[in-house]
């Protein structure tokens, strides 16, 4: 005899499991948007800072470069600290870290005010709600028969990024014009205090990790997948396919992060209003985002080498 009701109950929960997944990659594109959105606020907040302060250009870009350094110093423990603590824990801290960052920043008035808090203090934070708390929660939800759709999956988590420009940038030229600078980094902090209790809130007892056993191999790992993690680093450090891929990417970054926060000051400078040139850097967000999504398309069907070496 055919047991209906034990079938029905297994498609029951694998519809179940997979609506999570879906729901775990919409909240990693929304943590990606607020990290990397956020961040990227400092291209507007740029000269009504020096117009106040009368700092020089090099002094304020400063407090950016240190914000990306302890973004990347502190991706080396975030991971860690997700595999120990979980994602509810490293999202909401971050956010409350993120909010308390630019909370503080209302009140700066000297150089190192900002670069304690825009710059360590929301570097760090930006690590914890972005790609690297992300992939570590989505690649628990994507293997197994769902080993396909990690490519589109983390394509789509990290389209995030670009919808954040795209986003908060307006509107935090909309704040500094009707509230002014100071006013503007408070209600952004408030927002993410808000964030960060909305996203203690949510079902994470669901969301963590997969309860079917055959779509995690986490569980079967046990005690020993820490063990296996650190092996699996140290091999790859021994590689030189990952320190060519680090050397790719941080050349990358460096050309990028060079300009990017003085696009919004430059446009300015050549003669197009600050809300103009707002809207022209959140611009580039907006191409972001169908950039992100296309390039894991065509990596999907193409193969990664090709996509990547065309895009260089």
């Amino acid at each position: 005899m055919v047991d209906r009701s034990s079938d029905a109950l297994n498609i029951s929960t694998r519809h179940g499991l997979g609506e999570a997944a879906t729901m775990v990659v919409i909240l990693a594109f929304v943590m990606n948007l607020m990290s990397r959105g956020m961040g990227e606020t400092f291209a507007v907040f740029l000269l009504p800072i020096e117009s106040e302060m009368g700092w020089t250009r090099a002094t304020l870009t400063g407090i950016y470069a240190l914000y990306m350094g302890a973004h990347g110093l502190a991706g080396i423990v975030v991971g860690w600290f997700v595999d120990r603590v979980g994602p509810r824990a490293v999202y909401t801290g971050g956010l409350g870290l993120y909010g308390l960052a630019f909370s503080l920043a209302q009140f700066g008035t000297a150089p190192w005010h900002f670069y304690l808090t825009t710059g360590v203090i929301a570097g760090v934070a930006m690590t914890a709600i972005g790609m690297t708390t992300a992939t570590v929660l989505i690649t628990r939800w994507y293997q197994g028969p769902r080993a396909g759709q990690l490519s589109p999956a983390i394509s789509i988590t990290y389209a995030g990024m670009g919808a954040g420009v795209m986003l908060w940038i307006p509107v935090t030229q909309v704040l500094i014009d009707s509230i002014g600078w100071r006013q503007a980094y408070g209600v952004l902090g408030l927002i993410l205090f808000a964030g960060a209790v909305v996203v203690y809130l949510l079902p994470w007892q669901r969301l963590s990790r997969p309860t079917d056993p055959g779509l995690s191999t986490t569980s079967k790992a046990g005690a020993g997948s820490h063990k296996s993690g650190s092996s699996d680093l140290r091999s790859a450090l021994r590689t030189p396919v990952f320190w060519s891929l680090f050397i790719i990417l941080f050349v990358t970054a460096v050309a990028i992060y060079l300009v990017s926060p003085q696009m919004v000051a430059y446009l300015v400078s050549v003669g197009f209003d600050a809300t103009t040139a707002s809207l022209a850097f959140s611009g580039h967000g907006f191409l972001t985002v169908f950039g992100i999504a296309g390039t894991g398309w065509l990596a999907g069907q193409y193969g990664s080498r090709r996509i990547v070496t065309l895009s260089y």
